[in-house]
């Protein structure tokens, strides 16, 4: 075999010892790497509730009420639009933007803060699988995808599974 096996690997670094710290250490070591993964912004992210309002000028508004916690260890604050994509029963796939309420958006570590977003004059009550993107001022955005009726937050395979039965098939099955 002309390859790199296992016996040379070994031997590469038996000679040398501190090469392992070369390799685990390094500016683009293991190490490195992974304490940059250990340290991104994450955000956790649940719907409280969704109520219509009336507005001073007689306006309908949806406003949803979100929870918010920063779980990682760098501060991170939010854009002020949020996008809402979700599916009507015929099929129709539909994008609304919302606006965020508060003029402080940013996120303290650890310390969960609550979030009114409103959408003018739409009616995403009817839309039946729906993703909540949030954008970030630092790191990367954060999709929430849930259930309609529920609220109940789905995960990234089963929505698509969800998706394509209500897109090919025209079912849609909300677990109970």
């Amino acid at each position: 075999m002309d390859g790199i096996n296992l016996k040379t690997i070994i031997e590469y670094f038996v000679s040398d010892p501190l090469r392992i710290l070369y390799f685990f250490g390094g500016t683009s070591g293991i190490w490195y790497w992974f304490n940059q993964w250990r340290d991104r912004i994450r955000l956790r992210v649940q719907v409280i509730n969704e109520r219509r309002e009336i507005t001073d000028e007689f306006e309908e508004q949806t406003v949803i009420r979100y929870e918010m916690e920063n779980i990682g260890s760098n501060v991170t604050s939010l854009q002020s639009t949020v996008v809402l994509t979700g599916y009507t029963p015929k099929r129709e796939l539909r994008r609304y933007e919302g606006k965020i309420d508060e003029l402080e958006r940013d996120l303290q570590p650890h310390k969960p803060k609550l979030i009114n977003v409103r959408f003018k004059d739409e009616d995403i009550e009817f839309l039946l699988l729906r993703i909540y993107c949030f954008h970030l001022t630092r790191g990367c955005s954060k999709s929430l995808r849930v259930w309609s009726a529920s609220q109940r937050i789905i995960g990234r395979l089963r929505f698509c599974y969800a998706v394509a039965c209500l897109k090919w098939l025209g079912k849609y099955n909300e677990p109970s």
